[in-house]
């Protein structure tokens, strides 16, 4: 995305315990997003601020796979997705993926 111009939230990829604790650090409590790299079904994201829960999640992941970690933003999230060969597109809708919140899925 950065390569081609598009507004996107600051990554880094992180591949060790040093490199996530450092990055954590840095932060210096603002809200950050972790994810892991590879395939996790919807499961290998974590958004918190709070240092000791992106530690013990960021090292559960390490374990097997590498991070992707992103400063939070805020705002709508939407998804766009279009079909292409060599010559022709076609842009199929937009979608939002809404998740649970609040205690027992209330919000």
């Amino acid at each position: 995305m950065v390569r081609n111009g598009l507004p996107t939230a600051a990554a880094s990829v992180i591949n060790n315990e040093k490199e996530l604790t450092e990055y954590i650090d840095a932060a210096n409590g603002k809200m950050l997003v972790l994810k892991k790299s590879g395939l996790a079904a919807g499961k290998g994201v974590l958004e918190s601020s709070d240092r000791e829960t992106l530690l013990d999640f960021g090292q559960k992941v390490l374990e097997s796979d590498s991070l992707v970690a992103e400063e939070y933003l805020t705002g709508y999230e939407v998804s766009l997705f279009t079909l292409g060969n060599d010559s022709d597109y076609l842009l199929l809708p937009s979608c939002a993926d809404y998740k649970k919140a609040g205690d027992n899925n209330t919000g």
